[in-house]
């Protein structure tokens, strides 16, 4: 692995002395293992779904090798319904138990 001008480590990049991070972050994946490890796995082209993917499996895989980490997945999303629209306004007078709820 190589050093960003950032500091931060990319597997096959740039070439050279490090320059050290002022507090700017990479684009890419972080490992997550450890938050002073700088590897950060690039996605190109950023795009792609299978390059997301396969920077997703070599970050795992470091994650592992480096620091014998397994990320565990702590929520799930379910389906958006963002695509729905707003929901359906109600037609018609307000129900009279309605009227009486309001403060």
């Amino acid at each position: 692995m190589t050093e960003r001008p950032s500091g931060r480590s990319l597997a096959g990049e740039q070439t050279g002395p490090p320059m050290r991070s002022m507090g700017v972050r990479t684009s890419g994946l972080p490992c997550r293992a450890n938050h002073d490890c700088e590897v950060v796995f690039n996605v190109t082209p950023s795009d792609s779904m299978d390059a997301l993917r396969e920077a997703a499996s070599r970050r795992n895989a470091h994650e592992l090798e480096a620091h014998g980490y397994t990320h565990i997945v702590t929520t799930t999303l379910g389906p958006s319904t963002f695509a729905q629209g707003p929901a359906a306004r109600r037609r018609g007078r307000k129900r009279r138990e309605e009227e009486l709820n309001v403060i």
